[in-house]
């Protein structure tokens, strides 16, 4: 069973991975069925997401306002690294 609060962290950089000849990391399918899973609340290191705000405007469609707001109020970006609270 599945917490209604999932978050999935990705730690690997497309663009590194691809001058490093590792293939198609992180894998499509990989990164697909983790936001499927957790709602959109997913956290990669070489998202768009340089701000809290930014993260913010990121919300999937497929995600309710309520869900998506509640997530980026725990979440917050920094240069290096995300960091994220739970109740």
């Amino acid at each position: 069973m599945v917490s209604d609060d999932l978050v999935a962290m990705i730690p690997v950089d497309h663009e590194m991975a691809v001058k490093k000849k590792w293939g198609r990391m992180p894998l499509p399918e990989l990164v697909g069925r983790f936001a499927t899973k957790t709602k959109g609340r997913l956290l990669r290191v070489d998202d768009q997401a340089t701000s809290t705000e930014a993260l913010v405007s990121m919300k999937p469609d497929s995600t309710d306002q309520e869900t998506w707001t509640t997530f980026t109020n725990r979440v917050r970006v920094a240069e290096l690294f995300y960091e994220i609270s739970f109740p």
